[in-house]
């Protein structure tokens, strides 16, 4: 379950908006060194960092022209728990591709965060890595990442759109909760469970679809999606889940399954809640 922390710091934050092209390509391989703005212009204080979680020893902490740099005695190979903990005027960051790993709460708090850069040696994203930070536009996850881990991207107001690459097999406890700009989701062909409250109070989400590999859905995954009005839900066995699933969605929402499936989808327990909003689709067409 580890694993399913650490994924998603990619896709936070890689929604596009939040994960960028590196600050300046040049300078990738450089192993020692995490490059970084500020809203302020100035370097980040030292007092904030938690420079112990890096795997190496922060040596130096300059900022000129508009960019900081971070220079370690040795490669970065970790970024860890709290390591950037209400790094309030943290804008941007690019991580180099020696971390393998980015750990629990590692960006919670940066109010003023809107670009990360993750390398595709990131597999995953950990619990609350970016909760609560204000980063916006849209998250792209790498194709290294295999799971998104609880909370890890909760109350990212001013994310807007989210892509979970087919490497991701689960979604955590979570993960979306609270992102009320949060109006288009992507997710990939692979995943197989979307944990409880994933998108809870995503109120600008209007439609998604569920790819044909899920297997559960998590109680109120989908709850207090006002502007929810089309769920495309493609799996011909209806996943488990609880009759929470959908709970105030948008008025006259629509939950569109497989033909051949609809009737089982009207019969089983956690669906037959839903049986008046359940419609067979082709998704063939």
């Amino acid at each position: 379950m580890k694993k399913l922390y650490f994924i998603c710091l990619v896709a936070f934050i890689m929604l596009s908006g939040c994960i960028d092209a590196p600050i300046d390509s040049k300078t990738m391989g450089k192993n020692n060194k995490i490059y970084y703005t500020t809203t302020n212009g100035i370097r980040l204080s030292s007092s904030n960092i938690k420079s112990e979680h890096f795997g190496a020893d922060l040596i130096s902490n300059t900022y000129k022209d508009g960019h900081g740099v971070l220079t370690f005695d040795d490669t970065v190979t970790s970024i860890g728990d709290f390591a950037f903990e209400d790094c309030n005027h943290l804008e941007s960051i690019t991580i180099p591709d020696s971390v393998t790993s980015i750990g629990t709460y590692a960006f919670y708090g940066c109010s003023s965060l809107v670009r990360v850069t993750i390398p595709d040696s990131i597999t995953e994203i950990e619990a609350d890595t970016l909760k609560d930070c204000s980063a916006r536009a849209s998250v792209t996850t790498p194709n290294s990442v295999t799971s998104i881990g609880k909370c890890a991207f909760k109350d990212c107001k001013r994310l807007t759109s989210v892509t979970i690459p087919d490497s991701v097999t689960e979604i955590g406890e979570s993960a979306f909760a609270g992102c009320s700009s949060l109006d288009s989701v992507t997710i990939g062909d692979c995943v197989t469970i979307i944990g409880e409250y994933a998108f809870w109070g995503c109120s600008s989400l209007t439609s998604i679809t569920i790819p044909d590999s899920v297997t559960s859905i998590g109680d109120s995954a989908f709850c207090l999606c006002k502007s929810l009005s089309s769920v495309y839900c493609k799996p011909t066995t209806p996943p488990t889940g609880v009759n929470t699933m959908f709970e105030i969605n948008a008025s006259g929402r629509k939950i569109y399954v497989p033909k051949a499936s609809e009737f089982t989808y009207c019969q089983v327990k956690c669906w037959r809640y839903y049986y008046w909003d359940i419609v067979g689709y082709d998704f063939n067409d």
